[in-house]
């Protein structure tokens, strides 16, 4: 059933169905749970039995547990496939050599408690030459100043199904 202009849903048990956009002050159970600045507070948990797509800059994922937040991808059909993590680089023009395609970084605190990239895995374009394509994969490391540099470098050769790897 739809709902239409309604600020309080009240009552026990899970609430699901709602469908529609939301304005501020929104509340479920005697708690808001869409604040003025049209963020979702005081959710347990959200679940999405169907595909998922947030339009945003930024997600965090924040826990005061060791060892957590943990991102779990999941894939529970009986083959021999599994699970997928892709990064796009989807710039709506011709990809140029040098074009970062994904990065992961790694952060920690330093002794001053500065925020310090220890670590990081890129992946990048080597050759964007149609039918030629070659990538360049990158892990790199924080050296002895704190600098990041190359440790293994894994790219594009020069020749047919030939692969380089470059180690420092």
């Amino acid at each position: 059933k739809a709902v239409a202009n309604v600020t309080t849903v009240s009552g026990s048990g899970a609430v699901s169905g709602l469908t529609g956009t939301f304005e501020e002050g929104v509340t479920v159970g005697g708690s808001v749970i869409i604040t003025a600045d049209k963020a979702l507070t005081n959710v347990g948990a959200i679940t999405s039995t169907g595909d998922l797509s947030v339009t945003g800059d930024t997600i965090t994922l924040a826990s005061a547990n060791s060892t957590d937040p943990l991102v779990i991808i999941k894939n529970t059909t009986n083959d021999a496939n599994g699970g997928r993590l892709r990064f796009v680089k989807d710039k709506g023009a011709a990809g140029a050599a040098n074009d970062d395609v994904g990065i992961i970084e790694f952060y920690g605190d330093d002794a001053n408690q500065d925020q310090v990239l220890f670590g990081r895995i890129r992946t990048r374009v080597a050759v964007h030459t149609n039918g030629q394509e070659g990538g360049k994969m990158q892990f790199a490391v924080a050296s002895h100043d704190g600098e990041l540099q190359a440790g293994l470098t894994i790219g594009d050769g020069d020749a047919e199904d030939e692969v380089d790897v470059t180690i420092g």
